[in-house]
């Protein structure tokens, strides 16, 4: 289903490869247990290369250190995600001792000026949901799917509903830009 959906590439996982890592995760197994599976493959699987099977998606952990190389990493995850249907990049970055984020993000033709309260240890979506708006402008769509580590982006080929058939109520895709912008040390 995820291949189906675009989420990821025609190189899926042999089933053997992640079976104990998705069993770990226990029951029901959902689309976010098999992406951590093969993740986590090589644990079980000493030589399994799991960059393949993740090539179409990005994952942001939500609760690690948010330095500006961690968001220039994100910005890049982003500009690969939505490829040649916008052009993505970080003209500044600047965290301020009190927690202050300011970006200037060039979105196709746009200049995106972000200034939000960001947490050193939490993940804010602000980037995200503006790069998801300036994608789906420009006929791209940026879905996401949170799990209890954080959140695997990708841009499917189907709509969600394909996605979200078999997807237990607390684990569902949803477009990002559709969401609202959460800037972590405003709450």
């Amino acid at each position: 289903m995820l291949a189906e959906a675009g989420v990821l590439p025609t190189a899926v996982p042999d089933v053997d490869a992640i079976a104990e890592a998705v069993a770990d995760a226990g029951e029901p197994p959902t689309a976010g247990t098999v992406l951590g599976a093969i993740g986590e493959a090589a644990y079980w699987h000493p030589g399994f290369d799991a960059e393949p099977h993740l090539a179409d998606l990005a994952f942001h952990d939500g609760h690690a250190e948010q330095f500006a190389d961690t968001l220039r990493e994100q910005v890049e995850d982003l500009a690969r995600l939505v490829g040649d249907a916008l052009a993505v990049h970080l003209e500044h970055v600047e965290i301020t001792d009190d927690g202050r984020h300011h970006l200037r993000l060039r979105l196709g033709d746009d200049v995106a000026d972000l200034d939000y309260a960001g947490h050193v240890k939490y993940l804010s979506t602000v980037l995200h949901v503006e790069v998801a708006r300036a994608a789906h402008a420009a006929g791209t769509r940026l879905a996401w799917l949170w799990v209890d580590q954080g959140v695997y982006l990708a841009v499917p080929v189907t709509g969600l509903a394909e996605l979200n058939a078999v997807a237990p109520d607390h684990e569902r895709w949803s477009w990002v830009d559709e969401d609202e912008p959460v800037a972590a040390g405003a709450l």
